[in-house]
């Protein structure tokens, strides 16, 4: 339950009730300062001196009249007890509360409290985001921090989703930290920065448990079930992955949680499972549909319990198959090695011996003997009939069922018969007793049994019979593919809204014709850079697509190849970096994993020196393929971990300014895309990503892969070192920022997008339909360039700029958004055909996907536990690409916002407009690539896939040619769809 703060708690009765008036003014009070709290109180004083005034009707409900008093009669002056009139006594009320005001003029307020330090060294750390915003505001984590290093963390600022709203008067939300002595405030902000490093995940899983929700209806139904071998009790009741359960709650919207022990749910306040036997907890907001979901759930147990019934009768029939067994060859062992003697005259005869067959007659009976073989072919004494089921019941069996007595019967007429024959066959027919030894046990256990089972009804089916039962499971899957592929073909109307119209070939030829007669939109691209700034910049990733026009387009807007170093393993291919090594640019081949040479090549002298500088870092390692917790430290090593190391080695040379290419797709939601027949289409089908980070992913799976959960945790890093002191000889501020482009980046150069399109020729698509943004790479540089002009702005102290520091912004082309089969007629036009896209079905893609997965995780697996990796391939080639994760990214409609962006500066925004829209930035694209101008080593050349799959391509040139190519859109190859950086 909330409680006032410390320093609230020390003020008097009466101005705490007028200070804290409900509820809602908790946060804030909360995140208020000191000197906010000074001039409340003030006001407070300034509203005693006037509460002689009449008071103004109350809509309080505690302050309404009682019942049978009049409302409107004039209110009487009261009295205080001692006497005096309510004018005297707000005048006392003014004298305390100017008492207080001058308490906070003068200083915190005196106390024993431990927070309350008389601070010569204070220091403020932004925590205006959500997730430090989460974790720094707890009053348990302030207080571990006191504890740890002794210096005092009080929360101040307001919390706003927008920087860009906060005032002087009310800045953006942070936390103070104060200390007596440089050490201990020193030991309190690393204390903060590695709080603010810790993993993202485990810390929105724990959730808020002081939290006060309101109590929803519930109902608690027990399974009732015991457990037996051969059946999963839980697995029963949720049905393969959850289905049951959640059909359950997508009917009544409810949640439905099976608990108890067993269940695998555990108890977040006793941390395991709740000692009591499995049950069913159903619970929602609407006691009529919790009270629909508990039938539903009873309708289920009903049929696991009957399915249960029938698993435990056959289980006790196979163990009594197996005791019959050892019984057997007990009894045989005892007949070789010591005889079998019948029992003596006056005794009763014993049960039959247990046995899938009557064992010989006892020895020293001859045969045709029929009245000693008559007490064994009569039948059994009651005391038998008790022996015997005392036998089997000493191994658990009910032997007051109806099956087993049925059973039993079986077995006493089986021998009955069998010693009513012996007794009428002729005399010396009978086999002497033999030393040999017993025959072995039966081979065939219960399980072979099953299995054997299996097989004989298998083998009654005719070939006919079989051939017609394979047939029909296959034309089933196919209806099924059919079904699903046109759920994932359709465009819904949520996305036809930002795309409203279709390319067609003929739009393509007009588009042609009008950048023909522009040279505007280039010299418009030119005009929409910053101007020069003359500083030194280390381009982090510069060898690569983004990075490598960058520092093209440092080197258009007049920057000096002397000022400019790129840090990369690879080499730069873009040729008109490449040109400007010769003229004095720097190249230093990092791994940016290694701490030590990276730092080195910050370090390392400039031809010329002095200058601020700014880091632009794009590097990244994009396995967009892998979603699974297992491989995500492949991820990290890169995006993660390399990305602290930049932050380190830009904050150690005293650069100023760092903006970092995160990725659109860290919004990404993953979904499901094999559905079931009453879905019509997946959930978050369509997304609308805009720069909100409540609504990115809360947990790893939600990611659509590894590469997005490490693109946000590389993304927090930056964002908290805003602010952040550089370790220069002028006590600089380092500030930083992050771009999230959204979608793939494609353009001239060797983009692995659409340009590897046009280097494979033929690019299998199932995913035309798709409404999807993209960012052309001039307007996406040009974004990173406005962010720059931005923190630079902020670094020189504009006030009419708002802070935009720490922030993250996503940016897509101008223009509607297009569909993938719009960007394929595009090309495929301007090729004349050859330039194609076959069509494949999704489904069938997604599912081969899921099993180049499982194969993937399998030697994984194999190769970390028992090192049987080499008895499994390796997957080589694209194909590695064709995985489920792949689809989560292309087969849903993106929309990227980036409204923000586009505000001019004086409004919180980077003033980025773009120049070029998606379909314009193919027409260059295409230009660039049939020119051959800077063709040679790009990443194109080598992208994707070369697969003909043996299709004509005259068909298609003729079909471009008679403009017959409007009717088909193909979709996307899966193999080089990159987000990104």
């Amino acid at each position: 339950m909330w409680q006032p703060s410390k320093g609230l708690a020390r003020l008097p009765e009466e101005m705490r009730r007028l200070t804290i008036k409900d509820g809602r003014n908790r946060r804030r009070t909360a995140c208020t300062s000191t000197s906010t709290a000074y001039h409340d109180y003030s006001f407070l004083a300034e509203s005693f001196h006037s509460s002689a005034d009449p008071p103004k009707p109350s809509k309080r409900k505690w302050d309404e009249p009682a019942p049978g008093t009049d409302a409107t009669a004039p209110s009487k002056v009261a009295k205080a007890d001692d006497g005096k009139s309510a004018s005297e006594a707000a005048a006392a009320a003014a004298a305390i509360a100017a008492k207080i005001a001058a308490q906070f003029a003068n200083g915190p307020l005196a106390s024993g409290d431990k927070d309350a330090h008389d601070a010569e060294f204070t220091q403020d750390i932004d925590i205006n985001d959500v997730r430090n915003r989460y974790l720094l505001t707890r009053g348990s984590t302030q207080d571990q921090i006191h504890d740890e290093t002794g210096a005092s963390v009080g929360t101040r600022g307001v919390w706003y989703p927008d920087r860009s709203k906060a005032t002087e008067k009310d800045p953006p939300l942070y936390i103070h930290i104060s200390a007596r002595t440089k050490e201990i405030l020193d030991k309190a902000v690393a204390k903060v920065h590695e709080l603010i490093a810790m993993d993202m995940g485990s810390l929105v899983e724990k959730g808020d448990k002081t939290r006060e929700r309101r109590k929803w209806p519930e109902e608690k139904l027990p399974v009732g079930l015991e457990s037996i071998r051969n059946f999963n009790i839980r697995a029963k009741v949720v049905g393969p992955s959850g289905s049951f359960v959640k059909y359950i709650q997508a009917e009544t919207s409810t949640r439905v949680q099976i608990k108890g022990l067993g269940s695998g749910f555990i108890d977040q306040e006793t941390g395991a499972e709740e000692p009591i036997p499995l049950y069913i907890h159903i619970t929602g907001p609407d006691e009529g549909q919790v009270a629909r979901a508990k039938l539903l759930t009873e309708d289920l147990l009903l049929v696991v319990r009957q399915e249960h019934a029938k698993v435990q009768v056959l289980v006790q029939q196979q163990q009594m198959e197996l005791h019959h067994a050892q019984a057997q060859y007990a009894a045989y062992g005892t007949m070789g090695s010591q005889g079998y003697a019948p029992p003596p005259p006056s005794a009763p005869a014993p049960p039959p011996p247990p046995g899938e067959g009557p064992p010989p007659p006892p020895a020293g009976t001859p045969a045709g003997d029929a009245a000693a073989a008559a007490q064994y072919a009569g039948p059994p004494a009651p005391s038998d009939t008790e022996a015997y089921a005392a036998y089997w019941a000493a191994y658990g069996y009910d032997v007051n069922s109806t099956e087993f007595k049925e059973w039993q019967a079986s077995q006493q007429q089986q021998y009955a018969q069998y010693y009513a024959s012996y007794a009428q066959q002729p005399p010396g027919d009978a086999q002497q007793p033999s030393d040999a030894p017993p025959p072995p046990p039966p081979s065939q256990s219960p399980l072979n049994g099953i299995v054997q089972g299996y097989l004989e009804v298998a083998m009654s089916f005719s070939f006919s019979q079989l051939s017609g039962l394979l047939l029909g499971v296959i034309l089933l899957l196919v209806l099924y593919i059919r079904r699903n592929d046109r759920c994932l073909m359709s465009i819904p109307p949520e996305a036809l809204q930002f795309s409203p119209k279709r390319c067609t070939p003929k739009d393509v030829r007009i588009t042609a014709e009008r950048l023909a007669r522009l040279e505007s939109l280039s010299k418009k691209d030119h005009a929409s850079l910053p101007p020069k700034t003359g500083r030194r910049y280390i381009v982090v990733g510069g060898g690569g697509f983004l990075g490598s026009w960058i520092v093209a387009k440092l080197l258009e807007r007049g920057e000096k190849p002397q000022r400019i170093r790129i840090v990369d393993i690879t080499e730069p291919s873009n040729h008109v970096v490449k040109d400007a090594l010769s003229e004095g640019l720097q190249f230093h081949k990092v791994d940016i994993t290694d701490t030590v040479k990276l730092r080195a090549a910050f370090e390392a002298a400039w031809p010329d020196a002095g200058g601020d500088l700014t880091v632009f870092h794009t590097a990244a390692n994009i396995r967009f393929w892998e979603r699974h917790f297992t491989f995500f430290s492949r991820s990290t090593r890169v995006n993660v971990v390399g990305t602290q190391n930049v932050i380190d080695a830009a904050k150690a040379v005293g650069a100023s300014v760092l903006v970092y290419t995160s990725s659109g797709s860290v919004g990404v939601h993953s979904t499901r895309f094999l559905l079931w027949p009453w879905e019509k289409e997946p959930k978050r089908f369509v997304q609308v990503i805009d720069d909100d980070d409540t609504r990115l992913p809360q947990r790893h799976e939600g990611f659509f892969s590894n590469y997005a959960a490490s693109k946000i945790q590389a993304e927090a890093r930056v964002r908290a070192a805003d602010k952040t002191p550089a370790s220069d000889a002028d006590g600089g501020m380092l500030r930083t920022g992050c771009i999230r482009p959204g979608n793939g980046i494609f353009g001239p150069r060797g983009d692995m997008l659409c340009g590897a399109y046009l280097v494979r020729k033929t690019n299998p698509t199932w995913i035309s339909n798709v409404v999807q943004s993209f960012v052309y790479v001039e307007n996406c540089v040009a974004a990173h360039l406005c962010y720059e002009a931005r923190l630079m702005a902020l670094q020189a102290g504009d006030p009419a700029q708002p802070d935009i520091g720490g922030q993250a912004f996503c940016i897509a082309d101008p223009g509607p958004t297009p569909t993938y089969g719009d960007v394929y007629v595009t090309l495929a036009t301007l090729t004349k055909g050859e330039c194609h896209f076959p069509e494949f079905s999704a489904t069938a893609m997604l599912l081969f996907a899921h099993g180049v997965e499982a194969y993937y995780r399998a030697r994984h697996a194999l190769a970390t536990r028992w090192n049987f990796a080499d008895f499994l391939p390796e997957i080589k080639g694209d194909i590695i690409n064709l995985q489920p994760s792949l689809f989560a990214l292309t087969s849903v409609h993106l929309i990227f916002d980036d409204t923000r962006a586009r505000l001019p500066p004086e409004k919180g925004g980077l003033g980025y407009t773009g120049t070029w829209t998606t379909l314009e930035g193919l027409h260059k694209t295409f230009e660039e690539y049939d020119s051959g101008i800077g063709r040679s080593d790009t990443r194109s050349d080598v992208a994707g896939v070369s697969l003909s799959f043996g299709f004509n391509l005259k068909k298609w040139r003729k079909a471009a040619a008679e403009n017959k190519m409007g009717d088909a859109m193909p979709g996307v190859p899966p193999m080089e769809v990159l987000p990104a950086a």
